[in-house]
């Protein structure tokens, strides 16, 4: 759904401008944390919590536009085309 959207020149530099991560989440990223919830074993003792994948987001400008190669990004979340 995504990948028209970050395809727009600027799009990317703007998703990721105030992530630390300075990239974008995977379906994986997510699954992988689904996993974890529904793990009786490893989420044993985690209850009544929100757990925030966003690559630490956290809306405050921490990269410039040089600092970010939009095709890079994309690359590497499987956003390119």
């Amino acid at each position: 759904m995504a990948r028209p959207a970050l395809n727009v020149p600027g799009n990317v530099a703007r998703a990721v401008g105030t992530m630390p991560l300075r990239q974008l989440a995977r379906a994986a990223d997510i699954a992988r944390t689904a996993l974890y919830l529904a793990s009786p074993v490893l989420s044993r003792h985690v209850t009544g919590q929100t757990v925030t994948v966003a690559g630490g987001m956290e809306g405050r400008a921490l990269w410039t536009d040089d600092d970010i190669d939009e095709d890079a990004i994309r690359n590497r979340a499987g956003y390119a085309g």
